[in-house]
This record gives structure tokens, sequence and C-alpha cells, in this order.
């Protein structure tokens, strides 16, 4: 049991002992003179802590070396020997039928009644009022001096060659290329395109409707009466054809033929000749020349001088004016118009081409090829590993005791006796 329950019971039992022992010896063995006198004692009891150890489990993970083994894939080249069937194509030809619709335009006018809207035009006047900045002129008379250069000037001689060109006339043969056109005469085979009439029969599929009949009445008994009754047949509809028919028609076929036609085509050919050219070449000629030239000297000279000078200034003035402006309103009229109308319908025609079409054929082939092929191989290695291990210490705990330290009588009439 806990040692905090257990003081204060002992402490309980000591004083109920002591109050046995009061009433034994102050009630029925004898009546005391003093009832203040000492007649029981108690125990005191002191709180002491206690150091204890006990024993801990724990587990503890210590790392250990161990050898394992692993697989390891290899990659090895090999050569293998295989058969491929090989893709061979072939072309060829085959006649493919196909029906054209030629689209046959008819054109032709229709009157057609349109509404437009058609602008009218007014022209409205309204009064605009503008400031307008009018220059002012002043003119008065400043003097000024200024600074002028004057030019001097003066005549001075110089040297100076030049060369002259004087012609040279000189004849010589020169040789002319000149083409002449020549007419041949060839024969060509042209492919001439003619239509001929003739007759196609042609089968026209018969007319498809809906039609709805009547299955026969049957004959079943009533399980009722066990007589015959009579059941209408059910209605169903059915898709019927009239037969085919077949028609007629002459149409234009194109047949191709061959003729020979002479044509007359022009070839060039060049000539060589001789031809006496005149050529006129330049001999250059050195010549000397005195030349006059002028040179012109600047002297300065201040002298004053009367400038006129005019200021501007800006007066304000308003102006009024009449501006026009244009005003549009949309009136409707209906007009009636001839409006060319097409109208297109499709004309079937059977048509026959050469289609090409691809075979495809498998040929067997031998193909040597290298293959990548994994070899297992086994590899030992060592791996660190963590292993659990139960480690027992001594853990240190306290526990509190209640021990007697001393016994003291007890005062009867004391308030605070603990026997009472």
């Amino acid at each position: 049991m806990n040692l905090k329950v257990i003081a204060p019971l002992a402490g309980v039992l000591t004083m109920l002992t002591a109050n046995a022992a009061w009433a034994t010896h102050c009630g029925c063995a004898r009546v005391s003179s003093s009832c203040c006198e000492p007649q029981c004692c108690y125990t005191q009891y002191q709180r002491v802590q206690e150091t204890c150890y006990r024993d801990v489990c724990e587990t503890v993970w210590e790392k250990e070396l161990r050898n394992c083994t692993k697989t390891v894939y290899e990659k090895q080249c090999q050569q293998q020997t295989c058969t491929v069937m090989k893709n061979v194509k072939e072309t060829c030809w085959k006649d493919c039928t196909y029906t054209v619709c030629k689209p046959v335009k008819e054109c032709h006018m229709e009157s057609r009644v349109v509404t437009t809207c058609k602008p009218v035009r007014e022209t409205c006047w309204k009064d605009c009022t503008y400031t307008v900045c009018k220059p002012v002129k002043e003119c008065h008379i400043e003097k000024r001096i200024v600074t002028c250069c004057k030019p001097v000037h003066e005549t001075c001689w110089k040297e100076c060659s030049y060369t002259v060109c004087k012609p040279v006339c000189e004849t010589v043969m020169k040789t002319c290329k000149r083409t002449v056109c020549e007419p041949v005469c060839e024969t060509k085979q042209v492919c001439k395109t003619v239509w001929e009439n003739q007759c196609v029969t042609e089968t026209v599929p018969g007319r498809c409707y809906t039609k709805t009949v009547r299955d026969p009445d049957t004959c079943e008994c009533d399980p009722c009466t066990g007589k015959m009754r009579r059941v209408p047949g059910c209605k169903r509809t059915i898709q019927c054809q009239d037969p085919d028919r077949q028609v007629t028609k002459n149409c234009k076929v194109p047949r191709t033929c061959v003729e020979n036609v002479t044509v007359k085509r022009m070839v060039k050919r060049e000539i060589c000749e001789q031809v006496p050219t005149q050529v006129t070449r330049m001999v250059p000629q050195t010549c000397t020349k005195k030349v006059p030239y002028t040179v012109c000297k600047y002297v300065k000279e201040e002298k004053c001088v009367e400038v006129p000078v005019t200021t501007c200034r800006m007066v304000k003035e308003t102006c009024c004016k009449k501006v026009p402006y244009t005003v549009c309103r949309m009136e409707k009229c209906e007009k009636c118009v001839q409006v060319p109308v097409t109208t297109c319908r499709m004309v079937q025609e059977t048509r026959c081409k050469k289609v090409p079409y691809t075979v495809c054929k498998q040929v067997p082939c031998t193909v040597t090829k290298n293959v990548v092929v994994c070899v297992p191989k086994t590899v030992c290695q060592q791996v660190e590993v963590c292993v659990p291990k139960q480690v027992t210490k001594k853990v240190p705990y306290t526990v509190c005791k209640w021990v007697p330290c001393a016994t003291a009588p007890v005062n009867p009439c004391d308030p605070c006796n603990p026997c009472k």
C-alpha cells in the first residue's frame, strides 16, 4: 500500500488506543481527583525519502557486417542469323469505270423589286465667332556700327600644262558575224480527236414504292368455349420495285486518229565576213600656256549705318462668319431590277480510266544481326546491417516513507488532544 495512506491510519489507531486506556483508567478503574493529569501518549512520524534502483531492459541497435550474394546481369553482344520476310511491291493496272456529274448552267432573268435608300443632302448655314490675332507692324530707324570686309582684287599669271588628244584615222579589217534564217520542211504525226455518234443501251432501274399488305387470316381454338375462331392477319409494310427497262440513246464517242502534217520551220545559221572599218584613235599631246588668275583680299573697315528695325505686335480681333454644313437624310425608294439567275443542273457521264494499284509480296531473306543478351553473374559483397540487442541497466527512483521519530504524553484537557 501507499505510505501516504498508511501514515494517517497509524495515527488514528494510536489515538483509539489512547482513548481506550483513558477510559480504563479514568472511567471504570478509578476516579481521579484531577481531570487534567496526563493519561495517554502518541507517536510522531517523519517523512523520509529513499533512493532505490530497479532493472530496466532496453533494445540497442548495433551495426554488423554480413556477407550477402547479389545477382548482376552483364550485357553481351551475340550474332544471330534469322529469316525475315521482305516486302516487294509490284505495280499493276486495272480499268476503273466511274460516273462524273457534269454541270450544265442555265441563265435566265428575273424581275425583283428592290428597296433602296437614296441620300438627300441639304446645305445649311450657321454663324461662327472666332478670334483673330492681327499683326501690327511699327518701323523705326536705329544707328549701328558695322564692321565690313572690303574686297581688293589682284591679277596674277601662272603656267598651266594641259594634254590635248588629236584624232588619227586608220582602216582595220573587222570580222563580223551575222545570222541567216533558212527554211526547212519536216513531217510530223499529229493526234486528232474525232467525235462519232454511237447508240448506247442503258438499263434504267424500276421505281421503288412502299405497299401495305395484310397477312392471311388464321383459325385458333378458344380455350373458354372450345370453339374455333378466326384471327385476322396483321398488316405490314413491304418495299416493291417496278421491273427495269432498257433505254437506247445516241451519244458522241471520242476517237483518236493520227495524221501526217508537213511543218515548215526556219533554221538559224551564222555567217562570218571580213568588213573594212574606219577606226579613229586619239593621240595625247602636252601643251603649256599662261593662265591669268585673280586673288581677292579682304580689308576690314568700320562704318556707321542707319538700320530700319520693324517691331511686330499682335492685336486680338473678334470676327464672325457664316459656315456652311451639310445635312444628309436617307429617303426610301422602290425600283424593279432585272436580276440574272444562273441555275446549275448536274448531268451524269460515265468514264473509264486506268488506275495503278500496288501488290505487296512477301519474299524470305536471311539477315545476320547483333543481339544484346543479358548474362547473369553472382557477386559477393558485404552489407552493413543493424542488429537489435537487449541491454539491462539500473535506473534510480525515489520512495517516500513515514518513520516514527518520538513519543510524547497528551493532556486530556488540551483542545488539540489527538486522543479525543
